[in-house]
């Protein structure tokens, strides 16, 4: 007789930790037609986790804006540096027309980047209110503006390697992010249950 535990509860949390699988992802959207650019996302009542899945090897950008334009607007940018490891940054723009410029403070994490068959794979997520945030958006609610871009060019000065302007690869859009329709759900550990089944396994020694 053997006895054999069901881990539901593994299953589950195994699920929940793939955010590299877009199954993991409640809400999705395909920014740019046919196949540059997709979004997916999840959020809890403290953070919003995006996964973004762009047609590019080079860079690509990602950031919430107050008004559908890049003046006063919150990004992350995301690319291979030359030694292989990942440059991602969270960045700013302090005015129309502007370059973003890294923000000291890092408002976002990330949590998964990939390259691989001609696309990139970002995962990062931030805090839905960062209270007294300098240079950032202080509160991510409701219908938000999203502004994303992408590019294969870089610019190469004595001292560093940084994206080059986007060029027409570049757009935004409105989106509904938060709403208690596509909310992620939270599982409460104390209400899992989980359960032993016996079962009777027959060798073939005991025929």
């Amino acid at each position: 007789m053997l006895t054999l535990k069901i881990a539901i509860l593994i299953c589950l949390l195994a699920e929940l930790n793939a955010v590299d699988s877009n199954t993991f992802f409640v809400n999705n959207v395909t920014l740019t037609e046919p196949d540059q650019y997709f979004l997916y996302w999840n959020y809890t009542s403290t953070d919003i986790t995006f996964k973004v899945v762009v047609k590019t090897n080079g860079w690509i950008g990602f950031g919430i804006s107050p008004n559908g334009g890049m003046a006063f607007s919150d990004l992350v940018v995301a690319y291979l540096n030359q030694n292989g490891s990942v440059n991602f940054t969270n960045r700013y723009v302090g005015a129309a027309k502007s370059l973003p410029i890294i923000n000291p403070n890092q408002y976002w994490s990330r949590l998964y980047y990939n390259q691989q068959n001609g696309y990139t794979t970002a995962i990062f997520t931030r805090q839905l209110v960062i209270c007294n945030a300098s240079n950032s958006i202080d509160i991510v609610s409701g219908t938000q503006y999203v502004i994303f871009a992408w590019g294969n060019s870089f610019s190469t000065t004595s001292s560093s390697t940084d994206i080059a302007y986007h060029l027409s690869n570049r757009s935004s859009t409105s989106l509904p992010l938060i709403s208690t329709l596509n909310k992620n759900i939270v599982l409460n550990m104390s209400q899992i249950e989980t359960y032993d089944f016996i079962v009777n396994v027959i060798s073939k020694l005991d025929i």
